[in-house]
């Protein structure tokens, strides 16, 4: 991000924090892609996405008092701990009625299935482990890249090459063992 767009985004996140309500909304625009493909990535349908989704953008509005802006970086590892609270809470709730397993489509993607069909791939990505399904689902779901998702996860951009690299390795593997 060029030196303007952070300015803009942080003279944005300050108003938000003032309780600027066309300030949200521009901050509401330029994330709802990023998230949705994340929290879908994450849950058993549409409908609870955007329940979730709503919870998510009610939560961030009620931060957003206390948020002090210092970085781009540092903005969206806010935004990441919101969201994925918010998806705790929502998984603790279902723990008891839903595995994680039982979420996801029984049948198993094609092979040639590419890491841009979120549907196709969503079975094999969730048998990563966490740490290599978060990259996985913020790089190829959520579009960011390496330096957002390592500002993100709190780590350094080597790291999350290194896990988007194994992560890879293993899908292939996975893949392979359903041909």
């Amino acid at each position: 991000m060029d030196e303007t767009k952070k300015r803009e985004l942080k003279a944005l996140v300050e108003k938000v924090g003032t309780g600027d309500q066309e300030a949200f909304r521009v901050l509401y625009e330029s994330l709802i892609g990023r998230l949705f493909n994340y929290v879908r990535q994450r849950t058993s349908s549409e409908e609870d996405t955007n329940d979730l989704l709503q919870d998510i953008f009610l939560d961030l509005w009620n931060a957003f008092q206390h948020f002090e802006y210092r970085t781009e970086g540092h903005f969206y590892a806010f935004i990441f701990i919101v969201t994925k609270r918010r998806l705790a809470r929502h998984y603790k709730t279902k723990r008891s009625h839903d595995s994680l397993d039982d979420l996801l489509p029984s049948q198993h993607p094609r092979v040639d299935a590419e890491l841009n069909d979120p549907d196709g791939m969503k079975p094999l990505v969730a048998r990563l482990s966490p740490k290599y399904r978060d990259v996985m689902t913020l790089r190829y779901w959520s579009g960011l890249g390496f330096a957002e998702i390592a500002d993100m996860l709190g780590t350094n951009e080597n790291t999350v090459k290194v896990r988007h690299h194994r992560a890879l390795k293993q899908l292939r593997n996975l893949m392979a063992e359903h041909t």
